[in-house]
């Protein structure tokens, strides 16, 4: 094998391992296992748990509310450096078309897994949301349906006003 086509390999190896790693982060960041609480688990929110009053609880929404967005502005930025890197190292190791369009080919097909992936996640939440509203009052729903938009930023599919981020 020749010195390109060993380059070749290399970078798509390369590619193929960051793109496991990008399946990796998506997937721990959205796919959460869950316990069943231990028998002496605290059980309340923390607001109930702290014995917050209104004021405090809406004083600690503020404070949370700008870290995750921060953490998700960090994380975006994360992602623009990434794809920056990325598209540096594949203009230097990659010399012809021919090698570039393969690895695009490449990249293409791993970006097809990852919304496959994404749209078996988010399916999977939509059905337990779902299953998980008949169980609830009426006012319990709007509770869950707000907690659900508030650690999500979207209402699930499955819900009326789903997607128009109400």
């Amino acid at each position: 094998m020749n010195g390109k086509g060993l380059a070749l390999i290399l970078v798509l190896m390369f590619g193929l391992a960051v793109g496991a790693g990008v399946v990796a982060a998506k997937l721990a960041g959205k796919l959460t296992t869950h316990k069943d609480p231990a028998p002496d688990a605290r059980q309340g929110t923390l607001a109930d748990e702290l014995g917050l009053t209104p004021a405090q609880s809406a004083q600690m929404r503020t404070i949370w509310l700008k870290v995750s967005e921060k953490s998700e502005q960090l994380a975006n930025d994360a992602k623009a450096i990434q794809v920056a890197e990325d598209k540096e190292l594949i203009n230097r190791i990659l010399t012809t078309d021919e090698q570039k369009k393969q690895f695009q080919e490449l990249r293409n097909e791993s970006t097809g897994k990852l919304s496959l992936l994404e749209a078996e996640r988010k399916a999977a939440f939509d059905k337990a949301v779902a299953q998980t509203m008949p169980i609830l009052s009426a006012a319990q729903q709007r509770i869950y349906l707000q907690i659900i938009k508030e650690h999500t930023g979207v209402l699930p599919d499955s819900t009326p006003g789903a997607g128009s981020g109400q």
